[in-house]
């Protein structure tokens, strides 16, 4: 079966009322970035700028073998574009490759901030040429106490030669995505996205809870199998549990879950056809924090007696094709 969740367009007055960002580039300034990577990379930075606005705070942080923040966090106003642009244009390829101390350099300044937008993210600009970085980059997070801050990471490859698999790696620590960078033509429609998504956020801390019946005689249903590691078993007793940094406007998201039912001697009567056999409860916050939002959902099955006639049932076309998906991804793994 599917758990499917579909988020409704924003109205042209929600896009201007829209929630201020807390963006934190992560910039890979080491030697295999040297040329026509760094380059685009300034570009893609000064693109950036003008995306944003005057309520979105930016942080610019470099890295090679070490990192150090070239900007703290703040706020894109008229008076601070300036020296965004011009540490920007600064930026000159060096030594090696640390991503880690990069990412977490970021991670210390989202930690350390007293105040937040209601939407925070890194954007990692690199070539990923940095074995093992993904595992570092995740002790790191580990090792921060972040785990009530909402953020996302957004990794974009820069180069023919990046690290596609590394950075999605990194990307999928915080609910984020990847992106492959190879020439300017490609650098607004890359940031549109990325940034569009950000600015589109319309809930954040989702928790997706599916739990086994507890109606007899069906307190034997379970939960089988899961595909995907955003499933987590810890702290659900008969059950599953997804979590979700955030949910964007206009998109469905669909997590796919086998369920193991086992027969059962008791014969059902007529009145006794349809039965809840899985229980499914979403709660989340709106942007600002001030309102849990709470959903809910059954799955309900209709039951026969084995002596009976079973008619002709059509295959749900999405569901099947949602788990010959993830059945192909985990055989490629």
């Amino acid at each position: 079966m599917v758990v499917a969740i579909e988020t409704k367009e924003l109205t042209e007055e929600q896009e201007v009322r829209r929630a201020p960002v807390d963006l934190i580039c992560v910039i890979d300034i080491s030697g295999s970035m040297e040329g026509e990577k760094l380059a685009l990379v300034r570009k893609t930075l000064l693109s950036l700028l003008t995306m944003m606005g005057d309520q979105d705070r930016l942080c610019l942080i470099q890295f090679d073998n070490n990192a150090e923040v070239l900007v703290p966090l703040k706020r894109v106003g008229s008076h601070n574009v300036e020296l965004m642009k011009r540490m920007v244009n600064s930026l000159e390829a060096r030594g090696g490759t640390n991503i880690a101390n990069g990412v977490d350099l970021a991670f210390q300044v989202i930690r350390d901030c007293e105040e937040r937008n209601p939407i925070t993210s890194i954007f990692l600009l690199t070539d990923g040429l940095d074995p093992g970085a993904a595992s570092r980059v995740s002790a790191c997070l580990a090792g921060r106490d972040l785990a009530s801050v909402n953020f996302s990471i957004d990794c974009f490859g820069f180069g023919a030669d990046h690290d596609e698999d590394l950075m999605v790696g990194i990307s999928k620590l915080k609910d984020g995505s990847f992106y492959f960078i190879d020439q300017l033509d490609t650098i607004d429609e890359c940031f549109a996205k990325a940034l569009g998504g950000l600015m589109s956020v319309v809930a954040k801390d989702v928790d997706i809870l599916v739990l086994n019946s507890s109606f007899k005689p069906f307190e034997n249903i379970k939960i089988r199998r899961t595909f995907g590691s955003m499933w987590q078993r810890e702290g659900v007793t008969s059950g599953s549990k997804i979590h979700l940094t955030q949910l964007l406007a206009g998109v469905e998201k669909g997590f796919v879950l086998e369920l193991e039912i086992p027969p059962t001697l008791v014969k059902v009567s007529d009145t006794e056809r349809t039965h809840c056999v899985l229980e499914v409860e979403l709660t989340a916050q709106n942007n600002s924090n001030t309102v849990t939002v709470r959903k809910s959902a059954t799955l309900k099955l209709h039951l026969i007696n084995e002596d009976e006639r079973l008619n002709d049932i059509e295959e749900d076309g999405e569901v099947m094709e949602n788990y010959f998906r993830v059945k192909s991804a985990e055989a490629i793994e």
